[in-house]
């Protein structure tokens, strides 16, 4: 089964648990880099829905190679919405391309959704969060942009393996999507060969 797999594969890669509200949301396991470029495997055990939504400091690439998730992306600033801005929801199955510049967030994500996720080189622009900013009366009139200091690209080499930093267990109901996985990551594959060829013929 794809994520009884990638779970054994994972127990010995460097990890980092990644929480909001205190809740588990991403375990993050290194793979290496390449090129510039690093490679990720994300197991998503929550959502970010209920944190501020965010862009990342280089573009990415996620493949789905188990379940899928509801992203949230930003389309415009809106001071009369909730969160100041647009929102637009989109389901992800099997390719995701995430600029640098776009804010967004993961609404919900099936049980043990697995994605590679590539990315870099690391940008200059900076990155962070952005919120409602609202008056003395609680109103919303605009955003603002929240920078965060970037985690140490090294911190892999300090981290634990996957078995020893207390991540969640495998889901219960594993079996009953293996199908669903197989199809995932063939869509995924071939989305992907499409996009590598692509990029071949615009070089040539």
């Amino acid at each position: 089964m794809i994520r009884r797999a990638l779970y054994a594969r994972t127990a010995g890669l460097p990890c980092r648990l990644i929480k909001t509200a205190g809740s588990p949301y991403l375990e993050r396991y290194y793979l290496g880099a390449l090129l510039g470029r690093v490679f990720y495997l994300h197991r998503f055990v929550g959502s970010d829905a209920l944190e501020h939504l965010h862009n990342h400091p280089s573009d990415g690439l996620s493949l789905v190679l188990a379940g899928g998730y509801v992203e949230e992306v930003v389309t415009d600033l809106d001071p009369s919405a909730p969160n100041g801005c647009t929102l637009v929801t989109r389901c992800v199955r099997w390719l995701n391309h995430v600029p640098a510049n776009r804010f967004h967030r993961v609404h919900s994500a099936d049980p043990d959704t697995w994605t590679l996720f590539i990315t870099g080189p690391r940008k200059a622009a900076p990155w962070g969060f952005i919120d409602a900013l609202t008056d003395d009366d609680g109103q919303a009139v605009g955003v603002v942009f929240m920078p965060v200091d970037p985690s140490s690209p090294d911190w892999h080499k300090h981290a634990q393996p996957g078995q020893y930093v207390g991540r969640e267990p495998l889901h219960a109901g594993d079996d009953e999507l293996a199908a669903a996985d197989a199809m995932t990551v063939l869509m995924s594959v071939g989305l992907l060969g499409l996009v590598i060829v692509g990029a071949l013929g615009l070089l040539l």
